[in-house]
């Protein structure tokens, strides 16, 4: 699995340096701006899509499960738990908003209705190399997100 998500990490994260976002912009894109009530709900479904809760829930399911033999102490595992879902987080964290930066930076004013459409766009925006490695990072995405969901289903 963490093969995995150092295809997803590279796939967004190396866009960033193809295509670098406005410093400034950046930063003031850090201050919420609720126009309406269409803004607030944007802003809810990100922060939902970021925290990803079905994540959580099988990671620490997860991790229960590697630990459940441990002979440390509970306060132990719990730390070494909520290290853990720290971490994971702020990598998930990390490439949601390199994506949101690309996008931003680099598709703004563009118009596509399709994945290929978006291929197309950031082909002819920045070349072959980094629109494959985004569309390799969106589809190992795509394919894990279905897997988490699905495990975390079962649970």
């Amino acid at each position: 699995m963490a093969g995995v998500l150092g295809v997803i990490a590279i796939g967004f994260l190396a866009t960033l340096f193809w295509l670098p976002p406005d410093p400034s912009a950046t930063l003031a894109g850090l201050i919420p701006r609720f126009a309406d009530a269409g803004s607030v709900q944007l802003a809810a479904a990100m922060l939902g899509a970021t925290v990803m809760p079905h994540a959580i829930y099988l990671h620490s399911a997860l991790a229960r499960e590697r630990h459940s033999y441990s002979s440390e102490p509970i306060p132990r595992l719990l730390h070494v738990q909520r290290v853990d879902v720290a971490v994971a987080l702020t990598i998930a964290a990390a490439v949601n908003i390199s994506m949101l930066l690309f996008a931003a930076s680099g598709l703004r004013g563009s118009s596509f209705d399709s994945i290929e459409g978006a291929y197309a766009q950031i082909l002819t925006l920045v070349g072959a190399l980094p629109a494959t490695v985004f569309a390799v990072g969106l589809l190992v995405s795509g394919l894990g997100s279905a897997i988490v969901g699905t495990d975390a289903g079962q649970g």
